[in-house]
């Protein structure tokens, strides 16, 4: 597979050099389309969107967590992209949430031995609310504890909070989770 490092990632390739190794019911069957496999590895909880709307062809989209468990996708779609066809005979997954630790294969495939240029776009669009650590939906002092276990050790704090976005930690919006985001934590903190 293609490995999937910092996002946004975006990446094209032909299906037409790939092999057909994989079929899906997302809901239709019976594809012997090539396919182009893709691994993300989450280093945190984070939600993703994965599409194939700028590609030529008819696709089919799916993902599995960890390994490949045929009939059982974690996430599959065809037919989703906006617009009217050939737009909507594109592929799009709007919500996969991925575990820290797990590894994700995104399976790129076309529909009825369809194959050919994709174009594909993978976004974090995890829900992030600054400086809410407990993720309880509001900053306040509940948050000093835990912004704290974000900042020193924040496998552990990711570990005990496997739903929360570990960037609700990156106050002061550069990025990182780092001393620099204290103060702006503080200022979050006082009415």
């Amino acid at each position: 597979p293609i490995s999937i490092g910092g996002l946004p990632f975006v990446h094209s390739g032909d299906t037409s050099y790939c092999t057909d190794l994989y079929d899906e019911e997302c809901p239709y069957s019976g594809s012997n389309s090539p396919e182009a496999v893709y691994a993300i590895v989450a280093s945190r909880y984070q939600v993703m969107q994965i599409d194939l709307c700028a590609s030529d062809y008819d696709t089919k989209l799916y993902v599995y967590e960890n390994e490949v468990t045929a009939g059982d996708p974690y996430a599959c779609n065809d037919d989703g992209c906006p617009g009217s066809p050939p737009e909507s005979y594109r592929s799009i997954l709007e919500q996969v949430e991925m575990t820290a630790g797990n590894t994700y294969y995104v399976i790129i495939d076309g529909w009825g031995g369809d194959s050919g240029q994709y174009a594909l776009d993978v976004q974090d669009v995890t829900p992030r609310t600054a400086g809410d650590l407990n993720c309880d939906g509001s900053v306040d002092f509940m948050d000093i504890n835990p912004f704290v276990a974000a900042l020193s050790s924040p496998e552990a704090w990711q570990a005990a909070n496997p739903t929360c976005n570990l960037m609700n930690a990156d106050t002061n919006d550069d990025g990182i989770v780092d001393f620099r985001d204290i103060n702006p934590f503080v200022s979050l903190l006082t009415p």
